[in-house]
């Protein structure tokens, strides 16, 4: 019988843990449509018609929202980080246990940083990470 992946066990590394209170996290790739080569010739358009050949298919994009729960004194450690920042992301779906599943998106760049709350609600950040290569898919270990 399977079990229930529950995301309570999440971690998110940047540097350094950045999870503290998490909340969700989405991980989305895209890769752009392959442009068209037209290789038509003079006799091509005599005809009024054009060839193309499709190009080669444009970097991967992949992209990862954070939400975290903002904590009381501003010991965040979202505080530290800067729009721009490079460093390895990495997420630990099911905890940073042995043998469980980590996902890695190596040099990925802090594209946005955005608090938000309202009167008696609790203040989050929405952290915004984008990187031009896709998700490495692996395993945890403490082994060196």
């Amino acid at each position: 019988m399977a079990t229930k992946q529950l995301g309570n066990l999440t971690v998110v590394e940047f540097g350094s843990d950045i999870s503290g209170t998490y909340t969700t996290f989405e991980v989305s790739g895209e890769a752009p449509e392959k442009p068209q080569v037209d290789v038509s010739d003079k006799s091509s358009w005599d005809a009024g018609q054009t060839e193309v050949l499709p190009g080669l298919a444009g970097q991967p994009k992949t992209t990862v929202t954070v939400t975290i729960n903002d904590e009381a004194g501003g010991t965040s450690a979202v505080y530290s980080l800067a729009e721009n920042d490079v460093d390895d992301l990495v997420i630990y779906p099911e905890g940073k246990s042995e043998g469980k599943r980590m996902r890695t998106l190596s040099d990925a760049t802090l594209q946005s940083r955005k608090q938000s709350g309202g009167y008696a609600s609790k203040i989050e950040w929405t952290l915004t990470f984008y990187a031009f290569s896709a998700i490495a898919e692996s395993t945890y270990t403490t082994a060196v």
